[in-house]
């Protein structure tokens, strides 16, 4: 293989770690949403020049993807099923968003609105798979818009503000060691 083709699959590597952080950190879903699909074009890309050259070649290339022992092609198929997980993940992550922008609201008529019509407008995108649809059904957001933000500390010793949902348990996700935790909401941590 020549350098160009080392410097394309470099360049498609990069873009997908691009897409993998916007993916599992951004709070616009229509950014999301796109950066998921891109993410699945970049893998099979990546996967279909595994195929043809085999891992060693990828790690030649300085290419370090987390496969858990498999192939590109086995986490594209994971990522792939997994789909309807990593995007409620993410309107998860946008409805804390939308609470924080509603919070800023002086009524609390006007909150509630608010995260009506957010619920309405995710709905209106377009290409939300069937199961983020029912997910969004489902959100109890006008509860949501009332539990409060706590300070969680994580066993890595990170601590950070969030806002535990009912809904999921109160289980909120470390930003630094991606551990999940269940927070205590009483008021009583430090």
């Amino acid at each position: 293989m020549s350098d160009a083709d080392r410097r394309i699959l470099i360049r498609h590597y990069e873009i997908l770690a691009d897409c993998d952080e916007l993916v599992h950190t951004s709070k616009n879903f229509e950014i999301v949403l796109r950066r998921y699909d891109e993410m699945l074009n970049e893998l099979s890309f990546i996967a279909s020049y595994e195929d043809a050259f085999g891992s060693e070649y990828l790690a030649q290339c300085g290419l370090r993807i987390e496969t858990d022992g498999g192939s590109v092609a086995d986490l594209w198929e994971k990522i792939r099923t997994n789909g309807a997980t990593i995007l409620n993940a993410a309107v998860d992550r946008c409805l804390d968003a939308e609470i924080d922008a509603a919070l800023k609201l002086k009524t609390k008529s006007g909150q509630e609105k608010r995260m009506l019509s957010w619920v309405d407008k995710m709905q209106g995108v377009e290409s939300v798979p069937v199961d983020t649809l029912k997910y969004l059904s489902t959100l109890p957001v006008l509860d949501a818009l009332r539990e409060p933000k706590v300070l969680a500390t994580c066993r890595c010793g990170v601590r950070f503000r969030c806002r535990p949902h009912a809904y999921l348990g109160y289980i909120v996700i470390c930003p630094k060691c991606g551990q999940r935790l269940r927070v205590d909401t009483s008021g009583k941590q430090g």
